[in-house]
């Protein structure tokens, strides 16, 4: 039986909802984007695949998942904003 020892990811978001995973690769998280008090559903568009990263509430301090939240939730806000809005 196949069994997750360790799983690690870094990223680096903006309040644009531009980022870089630890890859190097640059990101922009799209409008189909999840947030709950639980986790976080979170679509990226890198290179032009759309990825898909899952960040529980428990895999970083509550601090750390408010913040996240709130920079998702205005990205989301922004894609919806026409551009003469933003």
């Amino acid at each position: 039986m196949w069994r997750l020892q360790h799983w690690h990811l870094e990223f680096v978001l903006n309040n644009k909802g531009e980022g870089r995973l630890s890859t190097g690769e640059h990101f922009k998280v799209l409008k189909r984007t999840w947030v709950t008090p639980f986790v976080c559903l979170i679509y990226i568009d890198v290179d032009t695949q759309i990825r898909l990263l899952m960040v529980w509430a428990d895999m970083v301090n509550d601090a750390q998942y408010r913040h996240l939240c709130r920079l998702l939730l205005r990205a989301k806000i922004q894609q919806t904003k026409p551009s003469s809005e933003i």
